[in-house]
């Protein structure tokens, strides 16, 4: 989890969680998908430098070309992993969610119709 924080009159920090960022979404990703040699294996298939990898695996460190270059390799398979490893919910979910307020909105519109 990544935390923040602000000052508040004098040296007093307080922190803030702010939840799971894209990096550290695509680092559990990836740690999970290759258990043994991620960096090596990311390095490859992502064309990246080592260092980069290393970074992504090791930090959650990613950079928009990091990204860029991920996404094309993995292609729509990155981003709905990604996604629902950030948000925390299946894109199932998310589409059933829009689906039933679509109907709660149909049925609202034809209650005032009557």
């Amino acid at each position: 989890m990544t935390v923040g924080s602000w000052q508040v009159v004098g040296n007093n920090n307080h922190l803030l969680p702010l939840g799971k960022t894209v990096g550290d979404a695509l680092r559990d990703l990836i740690t999970r998908r290759f258990r043994k040699n991620a960096a090596k294996t990311i390095e490859t298939l992502w064309d990246l430098d080592a260092r980069t990898a290393r970074n992504v695996v090791d930090r959650g460190c990613v950079s928009e070309r990091t990204l860029t270059k991920a996404a094309k390799a993995e292609r729509w398979a990155l981003w709905m992993a990604l996604g629902e490893e950030l948000f925390e919910e299946p894109y199932e979910h998310y589409l059933q969610s829009i689906i039933d307020e679509t109907a709660r909105a149909k049925a609202r519109a034809e209650e005032r119709r009557d």
